[in-house]
């Protein structure tokens, strides 16, 4: 009987680690209404926001792209015991920071740890669901990524009002809680293996060639800008609403990234069963008007048009990403499939990320208004490529 409750095999190795990959978000989030509070103590300018931002992407994409073809569950688990115990880690930096190179660092190890959760631990746990035959496990992984990236900047916020400084009751007990997780998984073992995740879902005309290549840079482009503008509100955004917007509640800075998250789960949730060219057109108007909603909230300094805008942001990037790679799954042959997807996300990892040190750097010269101008051009400039683009290309197979 206690072998059974060890199993890597059994439910509660998939309740274990869908709370373990909440945790490892909440831990990876949790930093956003601290930005202003770290610039307090250590002293770095908001180019120094965008760094923190890109060693965070370097993290995801190293995994991502070293990570991706791991199949054997004893090695996953391996893996995912390493990546909580690099978590555990960066949570020590975060409570401890007295520079701003911990603080680069602890960004860059989350990354990749969070890359490794994504790239291993999402598959093992729909593999264990599908051989448990658990229903809705996707929207279990889905709601445990999107409830760790909005509760993490809230939790942290609230706390940050209460306590000063904050810094270690925020992050000690999420330490403990990831510690409980590292001992339950470390003695988990698989006792079969794990049943292979099907590639059958294509159900579309497969394009070969040019268009299949054109399928997935407009794909890229559809995902990357609003990604990149729902970036803002995890990196930069938490200085703009401070400064610009006269707010110095750290509550309110993270509520609106929950706001932001939370839309973007709802949006899936209701949304899901719309035409793909639907799901198209409803990301990129609301991440334009989210983008809008920005310059305005700047404009007339209003800390809830930016919240307004957070919620079109949070839906513009749900939509676009869901949309994405159900155009990469009905189009293109199993072989292009597989590396289209990889383009597709680490694509808009690095838009975002550069995007992003460019605003920070621009706004350190510029000012934040301007800096959040240009920034915006250049997400619209790109959305509106990527939307023409993908008018041309994509077409909606026949119904029968």
């Amino acid at each position: 009987m206690v072998r059974s409750k060890l199993s890597l095999n059994s439910t509660l190795a998939m309740a274990v680690l869908s709370f373990a990959l909440f945790l490892v978000y909440v831990t990876a989030n949790a930093p956003t209404p601290l930005y202003t509070l770290w610039q307090q103590h250590i002293s770095y300018n908001t180019t120094g926001i965008g760094i923190i931002f890109v060693a965070y992407h370097i993290g995801i994409a190293i995994s991502l792209l070293s990570l991706t073809r791991v199949q054997n569950a004893t090695t996953i688990k391996r893996l995912l015991l390493l990546a909580l115990v690099g978590t555990i880690f960066a949570g020590a930096l975060f409570s401890s920071a007295e520079h701003f190179w911990q603080l680069v660092t602890a960004r860059l190890i989350i990354g990749l740890c969070c890359g490794t959760f994504v790239s291993c631990g999402i598959s093992l746990i729909v593999k264990i669901g599908l051989q448990q035959q658990v229903h809705n496990t996707p929207l279990i992984v889905t709601l445990a990524c999107v409830l760790g990236f909005g509760i993490g900047p809230f939790y942290a916020g609230v706390l940050a009002d209460l306590i000063h400084p904050p810094y270690s009751s925020i992050f000690t007990p999420l330490m403990i809680l990831l510690t409980i997780c590292v001992v339950i998984l470390a003695r988990m073992q698989p006792e079969k293996e794990l049943v292979e995740l099907g590639h059958h879902e294509a159900n579309g005309p497969v394009e070969e060639g040019k268009k299949s290549y054109g399928l997935t840079f407009v794909t890229v482009g559809l995902f990357a800008s609003p990604f990149a503008i729902a970036g803002l509100f995890i990196s930069i955004g938490p200085k703009i609403i401070t400064t610009l917007m006269h707010t110095d509640s750290h509550t309110i800075v993270g509520g609106i990234a929950l706001l932001m998250f939370g839309a973007g789960i709802i949006s899936q949730l209701c949304l899901k069963n719309l035409s793909i060219g639907k799901q198209v057109l409803v990301g990129t108007v609301c991440a334009s008007i989210g983008g809008v909603s920005i310059l305005i909230a700047e404009v007339w300094h209003s800390a809830a048009i930016m919240a307004i805008a957070s919620i079109f942001a949070g839906v513009g990037q749900s939509m676009t990403q869901l949309s994405g790679t159900r155009v990469l799954k009905q189009h293109l042959p199993m072989g292009t499939f597989q590396r289209s997807t990889a383009t597709f996300f680490l694509g808009g990892y690095l838009f975002a990320a550069i995007s992003i040190f460019f605003l920070g750097f621009l706004a350190s010269h510029l000012g934040l208004q301007t800096a959040t101008q240009v920034f915006l051009y250049f997400c619209f400039m790109l959305l509106g490529a990527s939307f023409g683009g993908y008018v041309i290309l994509h077409q909606e197979p026949a119904k029968a």
